[in-house]
């Protein structure tokens, strides 16, 4: 008998799975075509299923709730997105381990929904949360951490040096990596913009990721926001930038950095 429940649980197992990562394809496929409703739609039937797995499904059930909260921010549903995104953390924080990657992008998914809204300093209670856990477990020149910063530039408007939340932000970023020495370019192109028909007075900035090699050439650069034809020019120009090599522990290294591009018209 007791071979037979292990069996049928077994099976059920397999079906939640199986019904979840189905209804997350079709979210991930009305998403595409900006049909978000339905995205909506699968996403909280694929979160049932794993619901009734947890705690084994912590990591999907976390990812997937952090898809349906961004899916519905987009639909218009604000005040939804966010309680949705805090119980992505709360999940997270309450079963997975304080450095799990998981946990790590739903404090930033926290971060970067509150600097949309322009609730600045829950986000940037959430960045720096975000950011000591990207140094703790990645590193300080790792992709994470300056992606966070990356995300920042993105989500939330740029404030004066004189501006109290960001001055007391970069007071607790110190706290976290100490006073660093910025990377000084030799050689940053201006990106050649080519905006489509209609929006040649386009304005905003690309926020560039880019990974440095030992040389201080740019091995790889990927946009982490910006429209389009910004994204592709930013990140033409950073391949083609040149920096000055970083050290450490006496070797060059590797390092991850961010470039930041505005066109102003």
């Amino acid at each position: 008998a007791n071979e037979i429940i292990g069996a049928n649980e077994e099976i059920k197992n397999k079906f939640s799975q199986q019904a979840a990562e189905a209804h997350i394809l079709l979210a991930e496929n009305h998403y595409s075509r900006q049909n978000f409703k339905d995205s909506v739609n699968n996403y909280q039937t694929a979160i049932k299923f794993l619901e009734s797995k947890l705690p084994t499904t912590t990591v999907s059930y976390v990812a997937v709730l952090g898809d349906l909260a961004t899916t519905q921010y987009l639909l218009g549903n604000k005040q939804e997105a966010t309680k949705t995104f805090l119980l992505a953390q709360k999940i997270a924080a309450e079963n997975l381990t304080p450095d799990h990657p998981e946990l790590f992008r739903a404090i930033l998914n926290v971060g970067n929904h509150f600097g949309r809204l322009g609730k600045i300093d829950e986000a940037n209670e959430a960045h720096v949360r975000a950011l000591a856990l990207a140094h703790t477990k990645f590193g300080y020149d790792s992709a994470e951490f300056w992606g966070v910063l990356g995300w920042r530039n993105c989500v939330m408007p740029r404030f004066a040096a004189s501006d109290k939340n960001s001055k007391e932000f970069r007071s607790r970023l110190e706290s976290i990596v100490g006073i660093q020495p910025p990377i000084k370019a030799k050689h940053l192109p201006a990106p050649q913009y080519k905006p489509p028909l209609g929006s040649e007075t386009a304005a905003g900035t690309v926020s560039i990721l880019v990974l440095i090699s030992e040389a201080g050439d740019v091995l790889r650069a990927g946009a982490v926001c910006g429209t389009s034809f910004m994204r592709t020019a930013g990140e033409q120009a950073a391949l083609n930038a040149k920096f000055e090599v970083v050290m450490r522990n006496g070797n060059p290294a590797q390092v991850f950095r961010l470039v930041v591009f505005s066109r102003n018209m």
